[in-house]
């Protein structure tokens, strides 16, 4: 018959697996000196096992001021783990309340009567749903702070802290019933703590490889001089923006090889940089997407769009017009290309939309979609 484990055997599980994931942080973190996140996830796995060695090495009952300390000590782990991630993606790490949180099991402790509960006493039992409480806080922090692209690395984290809740709360209520099915049921909900502590530490270690993967993916389908999308992210987005039908801009530059052979090549990617600029706020407010071809090329796609949209565009071009002192005279050539819903790709429009930009770049005014800006 398959054994319950004790609860010391649990208790030591969880107390190995948090001292290696603290020593593997900690090594990495001192040849990354520059990226604090590793410190913190080594400092989240040393507090919890500092506090469990601390509780197992102490007289009971424990004083106050060492019970204090203890207890900062297993809050403190979780909060680390959640604010080694906002220090990982750059957000401001919320330390108030962070050590509020990590202060409030301490705080039950020391301010609840020392009158008995069961075999727990009732400053042991506050104790306890204070760091239900640290825990299920961290938990639904990360669960609940707007996405980013490590959305589903944060929720996950959350949802292992989460996961830990059963067990202390089985901890708590054990005292009320510590025989029978209750006894057995509560041993079961421990035995997930271990587990949960390696998927969380092995999540952890698997965010910067996620984080490198989507940047690799990132710069291949960025232009790296202007930020704009590439050839690479239009031939891999051709069919969805296909399917839903819109107009095409085909968008270029004239005089551009006179302000590189006058100015330099230095001046002319400044101006192909604010010239991307002024396209992405624009694609920014109507849900376009703008593509730098190459050279002085672009492409604006607009899903779902109408000639009304399109002359918006036009007329955009020509009043965010960009003035660089000492540039020689230069101007800009748009032709346009509607494209209906269901289309196979976007190289006919894309064909249509070139030659109206040419019969514009040669001056000769076209219908509706072709015109000087």
């Amino acid at each position: 018959m398959f054994r319950v484990p004790d609860e010391a055997t649990l208790w030591l599980c969880s107390l190995i697996v948090s001292l290696c994931f603290a020593v593997t942080f900690e090594t990495v973190a001192r040849r990354h000196r520059a990226r604090p996140h590793w410190r913190l996830w080594a400092l989240a796995n040393l507090t919890y096992s500092l506090g469990v060695i601390g509780f197992d090495l102490s007289a009971h009952p424990i004083a106050v001021a060492p019970a204090f300390f203890l207890y900062m000590l297993l809050a403190a782990g979780p909060l680390a783990t959640a604010a080694g991630l906002d220090a990982f993606e750059g957000r401001r790490i919320p330390i108030g309340w962070g050590a509020a949180f990590a202060l409030l099991p301490g705080i039950a402790y020391g301010v609840t009567p020392a009158d008995r509960f069961g075999t727990t006493t009732l400053p042991q039992f506050a104790a306890g749903a204070g760091l239900a409480v640290s825990l299920g806080t961290a938990g639904l922090y990360l669960m609940l702070t707007p996405a980013t692209r490590l959305a589903i690395a944060r929720r996950m984290l959350g949802l292992t802290m989460l996961a830990n809740l059963p067990s202390y709360i089985s901890a708590l209520a054990l005292p009320l019933q510590p025989t029978g099915l209750f006894y057995i049921v509560a041993h079961y909900a421990w035995m997930s703590q271990p587990v949960l502590t390696l998927i969380a530490n092995l999540t952890l270690l698997a965010i910067p490889i996620l984080r490198a993967n989507e940047e690799l993916r990132r710069a291949a389908l960025t232009d790296p001089l202007t930020g704009l999308h590439n050839r690479a992210w239009l031939a891999a987005s051709d069919q969805a923006y296909a399917g839903r039908g819109g107009v095409l801009a085909a968008l270029d530059l004239d005089g551009f090889k006179q302000v590189n052979d006058v100015n330099g090549h230095a001046a002319g990617d400044e101006l192909l940089v604010r010239i991307a600029e002024s396209l992405q706020r624009w694609c920014a407010r109507h849900g376009a997407d703008a593509v730098r071809l190459g050279g002085d090329e672009f492409l604006i796609v607009m899903p779902g769009a109408s000639e009304h949209l399109a002359a918006d565009l036009r007329r955009h071009v020509h009043q965010d017009r960009l003035a660089i002192l000492g540039v020689p005279q230069w101007s800009t050539s748009i032709g346009f290309a509607a494209y209906p819903a269901d289309s196979p790709s976007l190289a006919e429009a894309m064909q249509v939309a070139d030659k109206a930009l040419y019969q514009d770049k040669a001056g000769k005014r076209t219908p509706a979609y072709a015109r000087a800006a």
